[in-house]
């Protein structure tokens, strides 16, 4: 649930809440639930509603509450100092994470980050699980095509210069 609500507000702090009422949300809820073996899918359900309900409530306040000099890493959607900071790589892969569409995003979110099934994702997104596998496939090769692009390049550059294992071989 945290994966998911992070893949949504980008804010680790801002995640633990959000996943903190999620949670007691179902509790309060859990007698309304008619299919216990759709537990999952109704709590992604919930999850992406308080996810709704918390970015429309705090990004227009967040706006309007910044106040320049007495501004924290919060204010900017940095993380916390007791998280993990994330390596060059992880923000490259988040970055083309963004750049998904929604529902390949929340698959991949929901597939990796959080062990969901291809059925638990079908049902949460409300199609097939072969569209499922084709968004997740999809989403694969979009994001080997940015990280290809982006550290191809990059790789390139530093490729070793034509007779380069020659002349170390004639040294050796």
């Amino acid at each position: 649930m945290h994966a998911y609500a992070y893949q949504k507000v980008s804010n680790y702090a801002d995640a633990e809440d959000i996943t903190q009422e999620v949670f007691i949300r179902a509790y309060r809820n859990l007698a309304k639930l008619k299919y216990p073996h759709k537990f999952r899918s109704w709590l992604y359900a919930i999850a992406s509603n308080e996810c709704k309900r918390w970015l429309s409530k705090n990004l227009l306040r967040r706006e309007k509450e910044v106040n320049w000099e007495e501004a924290s890493e919060y204010d900017f959607g940095f993380e916390p100092s007791f998280a993990q900071t994330p390596t060059d790589w992880q923000i490259d892969l988040q970055e083309a994470l963004q750049k998904l569409p929604e529902d390949n995003r929340i698959a991949v979110s929901m597939f990796y980050m959080s062990d969901c099934s291809l059925k638990e994702i079908s049902e949460y997104l409300g199609v097939s699980v072969n569209t499922v596998k084709g968004k997740l496939h999809r989403a694969h090769q979009q994001l080997g095509n940015a990280l290809n692009e982006l550290y191809g390049r990059t790789l390139s550059k530093n490729k070793l210069k034509g007779g380069f294992i020659m002349q170390v071989m004639e040294q050796l």
